[in-house]
């Protein structure tokens, strides 16, 4: 007897070491993967470095199955291979981020992925496949909170495309409406950036600097908010092109300085190209260019190495072949200038960019009557003013339409003030004139006694009104503080609740490991002891399976609950007959309940419900269940039915269980409420706390009434704008 114990105590330990063991390399490889991607997150600019550590840290989180760490990692292996155009290290990368966020139905992940494709395919001359990846995120509706900014920026880069590549302005403004739907219902900064950036773009396309200056004012604030320096770099590059086109170079240095303070990349960063080109081009605007510097010529092969004349060319590549060309006039350095001007043209031709063939033959104008060839230079000359007329002619006057029509009700807004502002003070001056003859005649008629009161009286009227005035002054400057504090308040706790949400969600998913590999060598151990004689090692071994077996329901149903709280379930309505659906639940309840002998009523009156599915499944399944469960009748009896009042349906679920005391009714609602031990009862304590956030997604209700060990009624009150009528009826 003493050995059995000894032998199952001995397994029983063995068991445990095993897990823990498990459990030590599981941690150690999650430890390690961590370590990994840190490093690969601080190798900036390094992209080659970047994809080795991010492709090892992807490898251990797939093992974890900790999907959003893989998310991660992969994201970053693929933003660096798409520097470095490695279409073979991105493809690896980006077709596992798609499987993951699908799985996931994570929509920002996916939004991310499509435009991550679209950018790489342009960068490798396919257009057309990049113009096709960028539009999936529209077709495919994936529009979300989460996804506010991706989503933002896709929409940008379509706008960016239909102005640069396509030429459609049809498209344009319904990517624009788009747009400023988009920062009208989600206050996050990176949308109201984008959303402003691409105003002042379209307004530098009209030619209308000015408004594009005020346009990238206006996003100054929120830019200030999102501390990203590829966002503060993309917002200094406009402002500095803006300057260059005005031909200001003075003020495109002060930016470029301020540039490459606060938003530059390190100098072997490709990114850092930008701010190289535009000082180039601003120094050879002043004058001041004696050297073309090391760090151009790098951007310049960078930026040309792999171009052929079937390429379209980057804008930032003309800007720097207009560079070059700028500088070798500068130094009338004739046969380079050639050489350098026949590419811009050639390039500038097939990107359809007629501001840099303008400048291109402007510039071979100016050197072609340097060198006294008055012909030629004719002739450069005609082609300067054919292609300035086509710039002059394309003013985007609808674009300026479409953006003024979006900011039209703050304009009108700003003009009606202006036109109530000069309809008072046109009062006023009727009303003072009048006055000054009224106090005239007094004076002429009741001396100047009465006409020192009136002068009295006006000046305390205008020291009343001044006080008014201040009054109402700071009270309003009040209320815009609160107003603003309000909102980051609530924004805050929007983005506490979701965080708090995911890490429910993150941390049940990564228990499931390490639990599934209890319940599974317990099964082995168990199985190996099947013919041992000693009961105390099968009691322990069923201690532990059915504690882990209810810990395994447990997450479950937090998982379930998560995501509902996160909206990773399909919202797709479609019309359900109650009837019908309740049958089916039966159907899923057979064989699970210890109940064989249990009796579901469905009277006829239940109503057909435009809502998702699966949702109405769960919530009838849990509370039909719940019935069955906590019922000690010879014969447990569900009765269902509903009645439709005026602005209501309510749907009864009655039964002939336990019933639940009177103190409790609102507390079964919460979450891991129990009001019996597992011995009693199995259950997680969620069931109905599911219940609850699937009703209360409806724009419903539900309550309990009940009297302990007699019966209990669930009541759940529905908006009738989810009821479909029935035919015939």
């Amino acid at each position: 007897m003493k050995a059995s114990r000894l032998f199952a105590v001995c397994c029983l330990l063995m068991g445990v070491l095993a897990t823990a063991w498990g459990q030590e390399k599981t941690d150690s490889l999650y430890q390690s993967s961590v370590e990994l991607l840190e490093q690969a997150q601080g190798a900036s600019g390094d992209f080659s470095t970047q994809i080795t550590l991010a492709q090892q840290a992807a490898a251990g989180f797939e093992v974890l199955q900790a999907d959003s760490l893989e998310l991660q990692a992969r994201f970053l292996a693929a933003m660096a291979a798409r520097y470095l155009q490695d279409s073979v290290n991105f493809t690896h990368h980006i077709e596992p981020i798609l499987k993951i966020a699908q799985k996931r139905k994570d929509t920002a992940a996916l939004v991310k992925a499509y435009n991550m494709q679209g950018l790489f395919y342009f960068s490798q001359g396919n257009s057309a496949k990049g113009i096709a990846m960028l539009k999936i995120p529209e077709q495919r509706s994936y529009y979300s909170a989460s996804a506010a900014a991706e989503n933002s920026f896709n929409l940008g880069a379509l706008i960016d495309i239909c102005l640069t590549y396509t030429m459609d302005l049809d498209s344009v403004y319904h990517y624009l409406n788009k747009l400023q739907r988009l920062a009208q219902l989600y206050p996050e900064p990176s949308v109201q950036v984008v959303s402003r950036f691409k105003l002042a773009q379209l307004f530098t396309k009209a030619y209308n600097y000015k408004e594009s200056l005020e346009a990238l004012r206006a996003a100054y604030p929120y830019l200030k908010e999102l501390e990203d320096k590829g966002i503060a770099n993309y917002y200094y590059s406009i402002l500095i092109k803006n300057f260059i086109d005005l031909s200001m170079p003075d003020s495109a240095m002060h930016y470029i300085g301020i540039l490459e303070k606060v938003a530059s990349y390190s100098a072997d960063d490709p990114r850092n190209c930008y701010t190289v080109v535009a000082k180039t081009r601003a120094h050879a605007s002043l004058g001041r260019l004696p050297a073309l510097s090391h760090s151009f010529e790098v951007c310049y092969e960078q930026l040309t190495a792999t171009l052929d004349s079937t390429q379209k060319v980057s804008v930032i590549a003309l800007g720097a072949m207009n560079a070059k060309c700028s500088f070798y006039l500068l130094k009338k350095d004739w046969p380079r200038l050639n050489q350098y001007l026949q590419e811009l043209i050639t390039y500038a031709t097939k990107a359809n960019s007629n501001q840099y063939l303008v400048n291109a033959y402007q510039m071979k104008f100016e050197a072609l009557m340097e060198q006294g060839l008055d012909k030629p230079a004719l002739e450069a000359h005609i082609q300067f003013k054919a292609y300035s007329d086509k710039v002059n002619q394309y003013t985007f006057t609808q674009s300026e339409a479409l953006i003024k029509n979006q900011l039209g009700w703050q304009l009108a807004s700003e003009e009606n003030q202006l036109l109530e502002v000069e309809n008072l003070k046109q009062k006023l001056r009727i009303i003072k004139d009048r006055n000054i003859r009224l106090l005239s005649l007094l004076g002429i008629l009741l001396l100047g006694g009465l006409t020192t009161y009136f002068v009295r009286l006006s000046k305390i009227r205008k020291q009343q009104s001044e006080a008014l005035s201040q009054i109402i002054a700071e009270r309003t400057a009040q209320i815009e503080k609160t107003n603003k504090e309000l909102t980051k308040t609530n924004q805050e706790l929007l983005r506490s609740n979701t965080e708090l949400e995911r890490f429910a969600y993150v941390a049940s998913h990564d228990l499931k490991t390490p639990l599934h590999n209890m319940i599974k060598f317990s099964g082995l151990l168990q199985r190996r002891l099947r013919d041992n004689a000693d009961p105390e090692a099968r009691e322990y071994l069923g201690f532990i399976l059915r504690g882990g077996k209810r810990l395994n329901n447990l997450i479950e149903d937090m998982l379930e609950y998560a995501q509902f709280s996160m909206g990773y379930r399909e919202q797709k309505s479609s019309i359900v007959d109650l009837g019908d659906l309740i049958k089916e639940v039966q159907t899923s309840l057979f064989d699970s309940l210890e109940q064989p002998n249990y009796l579901v009523m469905i009277l006829p009156t239940l109503p057909r419900i435009n809502w998702n599915y699966s949702k109405l499944f769960i919530l009838f399944k849990n509370l039909i269940e719940n019935s069955i469960k906590y019922n000690e009748s010879e014969q447990p009896r569900v009765i269902i039915s509903s009645t439709t009042g005026e602005d209501i349906c309510s749907i009864f679920i009655e039964d002939n269980g336990i019933g639940i005391g009177e103190t409790f009714h609102e507390k079964i609602f919460q979450m891991f409420t129990r009001l019996h031990n597992h011995s009693s009862y199995e259950g997680s304590g969620l069931g109905l706390a599911i219940c609850q956030k699937v009703v209360e997604e409806m724009g419903g209700k539900i309550s309990v009434q009940s009297q302990e060990q007699k019966y209990s009624v669930f009541r759940i009150d529905l908006p009738l704008q989810l009821i479909e009528t029935k035919k015939g009826k």
